[in-house]
């Protein structure tokens, strides 16, 4: 064995325990991420950070190298606050049927949240310049694939209120790009409300008749259940489905 594969083999020792001490650190900055959100303490601390580094720059025993630790730190501690702050502006994502009521709720919660709000479906219309209805006249794959990219430009999104259309939940590479920044809710109503108030001809899926609405919920209702974070019941009304997420933000802390 070559001394040049000797001491790539030390370098490779170090390297998994970098690894190691880089992951310890990022998870504790999760747990520092949901104590400053609690207490409403910005994520930025330049006094601290310069303190950090201005002390462990005076442990070296090679001053040589007092720039390239300093550096070295500058970049953790921007990994760091950009974990932080990923923690603390988590979106809130609607899922559920056609007329549960996610729309009107997340207008609501943005409001209340004083956030940003998104409809995937309205975006779609925005960008295409066509109904949901006319975009299904060229068959429903073609309105998953704008959907898909629709829901990809929407996750990108920080700290905001996404509603989402009823069949989002029908592509599981949907669900895992919105996780990625954000909670997922699911607004359950009584079929037999939705059955009372939804208007069907706006509905491409569900335009031959409501009983069609009974075959999504079959179809769906467990793909719901599978991927949301949480699970509210929109039985009464909409400002009381309201209070029901904002409970569940408080004591989740999102």
């Amino acid at each position: 064995m070559s001394d040049l594969t000797k001491l790539r083999e030390e370098i490779d020792k170090i390297d998994d325990e970098l690894v190691a001490l880089f992951e310890r650190r990022m998870k504790i900055s999760k747990k520092v991420a949901e104590y400053k959100k609690i207490n409403n303490i910005p994520i930025y601390d330049e006094a601290r950070e310069n303190e950090i580094i201005e002390k462990n720059v005076d442990k070296l025993k090679d001053k040589s190298l007092s720039n390239g630790l300093e550096e070295f730190y500058k970049m953790i501690f921007k990994l760091s606050r950009d974990l932080q702050k990923r923690e603390i502006e988590k979106n809130i994502v609607l899922i559920g049927m056609p007329g549960c009521g996610k729309t009107t709720i997340g207008r609501e919660l943005a409001k209340k949240l004083k956030v940003r709000f998104y409809d995937s479906d309205r975006h779609i219309e925005k960008t295409t310049g066509k109904s949901i209805s006319e975009i299904f006249e060229n068959g429903e794959e073609h309105f998953r694939q704008l959907e898909t990219e629709t829901i990809k430009k929407l996750a990108l999104k920080l700290h905001c209120v996404i509603s989402t259309g009823g069949g989002i939940v029908k592509k599981a590479e949907n669900i895992e790009v919105l996780k990625k920044r954000g909670t997922i809710i699911f607004v359950n109503r009584p079929l037999e409300k939705i059955v009372e108030s939804i208007n069907i001809s706006k509905r491409p899926l569900l335009k031959d008749n409501k009983e069609n609405l009974c075959k999504l919920y079959d179809e769906r209702i467990e793909l719901y259940k599978k991927y949301c974070d949480y699970e509210i019941e929109n039985d009464t009304n909409i400002y009381n489905a309201v209070n029901k997420v904002l409970s569940i933000l408080t004591m989740a802390r999102v």
